[in-house]
């Protein structure tokens, strides 16, 4: 089978399990929006924030660095899943302290748990497998947090999505069964796990602060409709997201896909209208109860265009290990976001956050582009190849 072909059947398989986990995802959440009020919602959205934001800080075996060692072949994964784990014990604690809502405490060891699993996998370009993880933990989640969420209500849907996740510890008790645990390699990575963490964490501030400080700030009723704009901005970063779980093993042992990165920004740009133009009358129709929501829509798919710019430098400067660049972008993109939030957000309300967020990405973007063509005229080291 010819190179094309081959990085075709790879990329329908994270993109099958992609799309299909997240038009799961979609539809638990869109029958949640009909079945439940916008405060409710809100609710919700706002304990999962803060647990996922909790479970983000226990990573410190992040995403994106599992992905990297592992298709690296570099042997230190069992040590980052022991110290993950054992962090988001404590996280599951916090949790069930700050929010008195003991249905949380699992959860950010469940979510940590399978993040684990399923970066291993993408870092083996194992695409079939990985494929049939996510899909069957959306199906879990969309029954059991359904079903639960009629039995015991908003808690309900805590205890479906923990218990969703938690079927994959199989994958993490392989992994301490085949590598013992040996603190000392870390030592050689310690920079790049850090700064790979510390991207990740901005990461997890950035899309966990709004929802944190709109339930305070603007109440949750308010927080429900914009929770639901964001929920169809995840739709269309769907094939975003596709080609930078395909791209990262590639860049991390030294493979560039142009074509394949200017095709996705294009593309971006089809999206960016369609969710524009098409999305608000979409909410209109099925969700009537979320009227300020369609505005909120508006302003959010705007953000397509530059957050896959963005994923696609991201992703070039983690294959690369160039621990600078992620820093400086990711610190500054959630800097900028926090800032927008105070000041747009007291006085423009839902409206003054969304668009917050259009201008830290859109900044961001301007960053990287400047710190790559400064790195491209005096790069340290040129280990990239083309195909």
């Amino acid at each position: 089978m010819s190179k094309f072909w081959t990085k075709i059947k790879d990329i329908s398989f994270v993109g099958v399990g992609d799309i299909s986990s997240a038009a799961i995802a979609a539809l638990f959440w869109f029958i949640l929006a009909v079945i439940s009020e916008p405060h409710q919602y809100g609710n919700i959205t706002y304990l999962i924030s803060i647990t996922t934001l909790a479970s983000t800080i226990s990573l410190i075996g992040a995403a994106n660095t599992i992905t990297v060692f592992a298709a690296k072949k570099i042997n230190i994964l069992s040590s980052l899943y022991f110290i993950s784990i054992i962090i988001s014990i404590f996280s599951g604690i916090i949790s069930y302290l700050l929010l008195d809502n003991l249905t949380v405490i699992l959860l950010p060891l469940g979510f940590v748990i399978f993040q684990l699993v399923t970066s291993k996998i993408l870092g083996l370009k194992q695409y079939r497998i990985f494929t049939y993880y996510v899909i069957t933990q959306k199906l879990i989640f969309l029954v059991s947090g359904l079903v639960f969420f009629k039995l015991f209500g908003i808690d309900g849907v805590i205890i479906g999505m923990t218990l969703s996740f938690f079927p994959y510890t199989l994958g993490v008790i392989k992994e301490f069964k085949e590598n013992k645990i040996n603190f000392k390699s870390l030592k050689e990575k310690f920079n790049f796990i850090g700064v790979s963490y510390a991207q990740t964490l901005f990461g997890a501030l950035y899309s966990s602060l709004d929802k944190i400080l709109i339930a305070p700030l603007l109440g949750y009723v308010l927080l429900g409709n914009y929770s639901l704009g964001l929920q169809f901005l995840t739709i269309l970063m769907i094939m975003p997201e596709i080609l930078r779980k395909y791209l990262l093993p590639y860049d991390a042992t030294g493979y560039q896909n142009k074509k394949l990165r200017k095709f996705a920004i294009l593309f971006s740009v089809g999206i960016t209208l369609f969710g524009f133009f098409i999305g608000p009358q979409i909410i209109s129709v099925f969700f009537p109860k979320f009227e300020s929501a369609q505005d909120i829509l508006k302003v959010l798919s705007l953000n397509v265009f530059p957050n896959t710019i963005m994923l696609s430098y991201w992703t070039k400067f983690l294959g690369q290990e160039r621990k600078k660049e992620i820093l400086i972008t990711s610190s500054t993109k959630t800097g900028i976001f926090v800032v927008g939030i105070v000041t747009l957000g007291v006085s423009y309300g839902i409206i003054g956050i969304a668009f917050a967020t259009l201008i830290a990405s859109v900044i961001t973007v301007v960053i990287l582009i400047l710190l790559d063509k400064r790195w491209s005229i005096n790069p340290k080291s040129k280990t990239t190849k083309e195909i």
